[in-house]
């Protein structure tokens, strides 16, 4: 059942960092800090870039639940809240 919860938070973050980065580069409000992101972006458009990559990070984030690695997938998502989510929080408030 953890494992579930875990997953399920994963998803989610994934999708609330594709939803604030949309947000935040559509605005002009800051760049994309992945340079293959921006590479994409630049390649498939925003919004089909954005779902690529974080379809691939759902993908990634299954086999990982799959195979039982569930304290990565906490650790990973800790990491996106610290570096992407959290960031663009502030720059979307405008703090």
């Amino acid at each position: 059942m953890r494992g579930r919860a875990v997953l399920f938070v994963f998803v989610a973050t994934q999708v609330l960092d594709g939803a604030l980065t949309y947000a935040g580069v559509r605005q002009g409000l800051a760049p994309e800090g992945n340079p293959l992101v921006e590479f994409l972006m630049r390649s498939m458009g925003l919004f089909s870039a954005l779902c690529f990559v974080k379809l691939l990070a759902v993908f990634f984030g299954g086999l990982l639940f799959a195979f039982g690695r569930i304290t990565i997938l906490v650790y990973l998502t800790v990491f996106f809240w610290v570096i992407a989510i959290l960031p663009w929080l502030v720059v979307l408030a405008g703090v």
